[in-house]
């Protein structure tokens, strides 16, 4: 150690420790050395919290990264789901279309079949109540 040190932990704190365990001792660096000591501990632990720290920094970091990785899925999901959504209603309403178009078609025709019986039956009709009439 060198001449002019001076730990963060105090001597006389390391003394008083010393005495209080039982611990005796006949050189006088004895509690200069259990100071530095602690200040090597007391060091590790700063160093160790800090890491820790920056650690739980980079993963608060990491989460929220990873949240709104998320909510970009999110939203990307529910997008294309209404896009799909759309598309199968345009999809129905074309198909129904149709079939309307088709029923009107066919209702279409079955009125012009039949106005065409009609007028084919009242000819028909009266040319075989003339020929009835003329036997």
């Amino acid at each position: 150690l060198p001449p002019n040190y001076q730990p963060t932990t105090p001597s006389a704190l390391s003394r008083r420790l010393l005495h209080k365990s039982g611990v005796g001792y006949l050189d006088a660096a004895l509690p200069l050395l259990l100071s530095s000591l602690s200040d090597r501990f007391l060091a590790t632990v700063l160093v160790q919290a800090m890491a820790c720290r920056d650690r739980r920094l980079e993963g608060r970091k990491a989460v929220l990264k990873e949240r709104r990785k998320r909510k970009r899925h999110r939203r990307r999901v529910l997008r294309e789901r209404k896009e799909r959504d759309t598309r199968f209603r345009e999809e129905m309403e074309k198909r129904r279309e149709s079939a309307e178009g088709a029923v009107k078609d066919a209702a279409g025709l079955e009125q012009s079949t039949s106005n065409s019986k009609k007028k084919a039956s009242p000819s028909s009709a009266s040319a075989a109540g003339s020929g009835a009439a003329a036997k």
